[in-house]
């Protein structure tokens, strides 16, 4: 395979979303050591009994030990594994998409786009962004249940037939006619159909090769801005 080749390969789609476990903290681990170091000065000074020195009768070993235990079950206490803070608590579901997040594709070559597929990832440059093609099998508006939000921004460009997404805007949805030649960046939450038909429309969609979903039913949406 060569360089070019390379810099354009990465997992196969199935793999694309996944849920990554939240990396512990260094200061996790340091608390941990620092736990370890003050058992085992508890223990030498409990088998060494007092230390020949002016406050050898106090048994500072044991203290410093003590000391030391205590710290590291703070430091532990702290930034042990827990639930994400800023992780919104109503309902819904997050899905965490990290790289690579796309397909073999060979440089210099038309990409085969499958037909009547609804979401498909065709390439894309590892940690950087990823590109694809979107064709809704719903067919209108009061089809759509629930609408996902990413933390980055995605282009929808039209390439042919008919596709409509529809965004929650406060309180109300909007729907947005995609056109030929006429790009539109989204960040609000959306979903997308064909008005002629299941698969009968397919924009361009250009995103991060990394970011965070929310999918939530589109009362919920509504009902977050009125809260």
């Amino acid at each position: 395979m060569s360089q070019q080749q390379k810099s354009l390969s990465a997992a196969p789609e199935s793999a694309a979303r996944t849920v990554a476990p939240e990396p512990l903290p260094i200061w996790f681990f340091v608390g941990i050591i620092l736990g370890v170091y003050g058992v085992l000065v508890v223990i030498a000074g409990l088998v060494s009994g007092d230390p020949d020195t002016v406050l050898g009768h106090t048994r500072p070993a044991l203290w410093w030990g003590a000391a030391l235990v205590a710290v590291g079950y703070l430091f532990v206490a702290i930034s042990r594994p827990g639930p994400d803070k800023a992780e919104y608590k109503g309902p819904g579901r997050r899905v965490q998409t990290r790289p690579p997040s796309f397909p073999v594709a060979t440089a210099d070559t038309p990409l085969a786009v499958e037909p009547d597929k609804g979401w498909q990832v065709l390439c894309g440059d590892t940690a950087h962004w990823r590109a694809g093609v979107y064709s809704p099998e719903l067919t209108s508006a009061d089809d759509i249940e629930e609408l996902e939000r990413h933390d980055c921004p995605e282009l929808f460009l039209l390439m042919d037939g008919e596709v409509t997404l529809l965004v929650a805007e406060g309180e109300k949805t909007r729907q947005i006619e995609l056109e030929p030649g006429k790009p539109v960046l989204v960040a609000a939450p959306h979903s997308g159909f064909c008005p002629k038909g299941p698969h009968t429309g397919r924009a361009f969609v250009v995103e991060r090769d990394s970011f965070d979903t929310l999918y939530q039913k589109v009362s919920e949406w509504t009902a977050r801005s009125k809260a």
